[in-house]
């Protein structure tokens, strides 16, 4: 649907995608279900692009360390903001418009029918924000790189399924792991496309605007005090 500039369906699904995922998230914790994200299990996520990174594009290794390193210090000084393992739910992990299938038309109402989300073989509990932040940082790269000139249906985009998924001002806590979470996607996007893009020009271009997005983020979230 990228390639071929077909928006409509999406705007209209947001509004009952966001709605899913949240019902998604408030499900019960069963334990032993699926593995828990914590610290250390962050620690090994990142351990994994550094080295990406530094193997497949090492002229950017310092920025992306700095980035990284400073995204991990705001986590560890601000602990207060961060849930804890009893507020953990259920977690997609890799929540993008690649595993959601919209099904057939939209209804009477205007509105998208029907959708399956797939692939759920990442999942855990944690914070139920990462799926929130990693699908809004997908969205814009997916629209940067398949359809830049319609970069305002992503914004649009993105205001629905905020408005849709929370359906209500945000907590200064959800503000900060909202930003944490979409800067996160942001690096981890940055290592995988220096592993697996092939045309070298667009590698480069790709991780430049990763990164310059990113490092306006971590600015925004140094000022959460």
């Amino acid at each position: 649907m990228f390639p071929k500039k077909k928006f409509n369906s999406f705007i209209k699904a947001i509004p009952l995608i966001a709605k899913w995922l949240k019902r998604a998230h408030s499900l019960k914790l069963r334990q032993g279900f699926l593995p828990i994200k914590d610290l250390s299990q962050e620690k090994k996520e990142r351990r994994h692009w550094f080295f990406l990174i530094r193997k497949c594009v090492p002229q950017f290794y310092p920025l992306f360390s700095r980035l990284l390193k400073e995204l991990w210090t705001f986590r560890l000084n601000n602990g207060n903001f961060f849930l804890n393992k009893s507020q953990f739910k259920l977690v997609h992990s890799d929540f993008h418009w690649g595993n959601i299938i919209l099904g057939g038309s939209a209804s009477k109402r205007g509105r998208a029918s029907n959708f399956i989300v797939i692939d759920f073989c990442y999942g855990f509990y944690g914070d139920p924000l990462e799926d929130v932040g990693g699908f809004l940082a997908q969205n814009d790269s997916m629209f940067r790189y398949h359809a830049v000139e319609f970069l305002p249906i992503a914004d649009k985009i993105r205001k629905s399924f905020l408005k849709n998924y929370f359906q209500k001002p945000f907590s200064q806590s959800e503000q900060a792991r909202l930003l944490y979470f979409e800067i996160q996607k942001e690096l981890e996007m940055a290592a995988i496309l220096g592993f697996l893009e092939p045309d070298e020009e667009g590698k480069i271009k790709g991780i430049k605007v990763l990164f310059k997005k990113a490092e306006k983020k971590l600015v925004q979230l140094k000022m959460i005090k």
